[in-house]
């Protein structure tokens, strides 16, 4: 053996992530890159202790490429399945313009169009709870992937189905583009639970979080190719071109991806757990990896999971669910999905020089470059702070949109501030990313016990869709009715009123281990 790589190995190991051989039934895949619903995560080994004499804001980590090829390339491929869940959140923000133009839709059925997607995204998690374990990961994505693309079909066919079905049948095209709206938030909410767990599940412990961060990076990137086609081609091009990842995604499972080890082990496929981790890690012996399971799955037997009755009638439970879904109503109180669904009719209001298509575009890769920071920052400054950070950028920024929006209603002329819309949305968005996007989803990390992560993170999950849907079903409605500076004013009181929250009634947990964390919670002692 050679000593000098022995020895390399040692000098390296006070910057390397120290992980703890013990179980946790549920945690978060990547819970402080993520804006949007990130699910419940069975993994067997957490990522708790970090040595924190590696230099500020990075980890060292031993990656050995070439063994992990086979493992990257499945994370990039199960994000395949990420990207055409923000293909299908993004489509309502280039069509819905479109659509309104040609005179095929009204502002009423513009915003059950876009919210639509919401409203079965918040009955996907509560399926993917139920199904995830009876039919396995690698199936339960195939069928988010056919719904999907079914989904897509049925909204790119809808003009021309309406026409043939029978007379007396009381169903138009915009209905059936409800309901494709309808089924493809089903699979996007599943999407948000069992991406995330199967990464986690395949992943070694090394690797685990940067694997998890590329979620975010999948998500954003589908924005962005609807924001770059939607605008320039006719909608069955976009339809089209949104077929790709999920079909992508779909042949890749269908061919080549393995189920998850977990699962399989606790099923008690021990044989086919084997042949899959060989795969993953490019090499034959697996066996302390396949121990590590055997050891997590009996752990997790012991663990004592609360029934839904106990999780909403006890004080202690009740207190982590109320922080966090409290966070996670003002992350949307603060506008942001309203301005994901709606960033191209928004910027269309503002007459900015720059056009909303290219604006929109550019939202996008703010968006996107952003969540490179959050990581780093939330481990150099905690959570806490961040989100006080957030919340007030976020409050003034949009407090300067609905200041403009509300010069320009009074006829004011603005010929020399046309820029201030698009930076205010890219500076709104810098300083959400680093913040409230991701802070709500890494307090559910710390915040869940392993006895109440399932069920309390389907259940936060699906609380965020149904704010999505309120707020997108209201917004062009408020927006017209009273004006686009009502509404960004209300959006930055809201950031105003959570910065208090904020400072006063939320736990700092900095510095804290997860025990002394959930001590605070259910005993408030530290």
């Amino acid at each position: 053996m050679n000593t000098n790589s022995l020895k390399n190995d040692d000098q390296m190991k006070p910057y390397m992530i120290n992980v703890q051989n013990k179980f946790e039934a549920f945690i978060q895949a990547s819970p402080k890159e993520c804006s949007v619903p990130v699910p419940l995560v069975m993994q067997y080994g957490s990522e708790e202790s970090v040595d924190t004499s590696a230099p500020s804001g990075i980890v060292e980590i031993d990656i050995h490429a070439t063994k992990r090829r086979n493992l990257f390339f499945s994370t990039v491929c199960a994000n395949f399945s990420t990207m055409a869940a923000g293909n299908a959140m993004a489509w309502s923000s280039p069509s819905i313009p479109n659509m309104m133009d040609q005179g095929l839709i009204d502002e009423y059925e513009a915003a059950w169009l876009t919210s639509m997607l919401a409203v079965g995204a918040s009955i996907g998690p509560f399926l993917a709870y139920r199904l995830v374990e009876s039919f396995g990961r690698k199936k339960l994505l195939i069928l988010d992937m056919v719904l999907l693309i079914f989904s897509w079909v049925l909204l790119g066919l809808a003009p021309s189905i309406a026409p043939h079905l029978p007379v007396n049948t009381a169903v138009d095209g915009i209905q059936i583009m409800y309901v494709a709206r309808f089924f493809s938030g089903i699979s996007v909410g599943c999407i948000f639970m069992v991406t995330p767990m199967y990464i986690a599940e395949i992943a070694d412990t090394r690797v685990r979080s940067a694997l998890g961060s590329l979620f975010t990076l999948f998500l954003i990137f589908g924005y962005l190719v609807e924001y770059s086609i939607g605008p320039y081609f006719s909608s069955t091009v976009l339809v089209l071109v949104s077929f790709i990842s999920p079909i992508t995604c779909l042949t890749i499972f269908c061919t080549v991806l393995p189920e998850s080890p977990l699962y399989l082990m606790g099923k008690g496929e021990r044989e086919a757990a084997t042949s899959a981790l060989q795969w993953l890690r490019r090499r034959e012996d697996v066996s302390d990896e396949i121990k590590e399971i055997e050891v997590s799955l009996e752990e997790s037997r012991t663990t004592d999971l609360v029934s839904w009755s106990q999780l909403l009638t006890t004080r202690g439970h009740l207190k982590c669910l109320y922080y966090v879904i409290t966070l996670i109503l003002f992350q949307q109180l603060s506008g942001v999905t309203v301005i994901l669904f709606y960033s191209e009719p928004i910027l269309k209001m503002t007459s900015s020089d720059l056009s909303p298509a290219v604006g929109t575009i550019l939202l996008a890769v703010v968006y996107m470059l952003a969540s490179f920071w959050a990581p780093g920052l939330t481990a150099k400054f905690g959570i806490k702070r961040l989100l006080v950070l957030s919340s007030i950028g976020c409050c003034f920024f949009l407090g300067a949109l609905a200041f403009y929006f509300y010069l320009d209603q009074v006829k004011v002329n603005l010929d020399s501030f046309k820029w201030v819309p698009v930076a205010c949305n890219v500076l709104y968005f810098s300083f959400h990313s680093i913040g409230l996007s991701s802070g709500p989803w890494a307090l559910m990390g710390e915040f869940y016990s392993p006895s109440i992560k399932a069920k309390s993170s389907a259940l936060t999950a699906s609380f965020c869709w149904m704010f999505v849907f309120i707020l997108s079903k209201l917004f062009p409605p408020i927006s017209i009715s009273l004006g686009p500076a009502i509404c960004f004013a209300v959006f930055s009181a809201f950031c105003f009123v959570c910065t208090l929250y904020i400072v006063i009634l939320l736990p700092d947990t900095s510095g804290m281990s997860l025990f002394q964390i959930q001590k605070l919670l259910y005993e408030g002692k530290k």
